[in-house]
């Protein structure tokens, strides 16, 4: 929960560190609030794959498993 909490602060997300006596009043200043977030995704599964995909296992030094490999269970 802590690195979803780091990424979505560098995203410009306000996060608490606690649930807190005000929270319900945080809450819905979050809520009501006008700031939306957007991600461009663009382009980014070919990058995602590419990096998963030829990546290897640290501690065995096994290649990791291909695109077929993972889905062969739906075979």
């Amino acid at each position: 929960q802590q690195c979803n909490a780091a990424a979505l602060q560098e995203m410009g997300v306000v996060c608490l560190k606690g649930i807190h006596a005000n929270f319900e009043e945080q809450f819905y200043k979050w809520v009501q609030t006008e700031q939306k977030v957007t991600v461009n995704y663009e382009n980014s599964i070919d990058l995602c794959l590419d990096s998963l995909f030829s990546a290897t296992t640290s501690s065995t030094n096994i290649p990791a498993p291909t695109p077929s490999g993972l889905l062969s269970f739906l075979l």
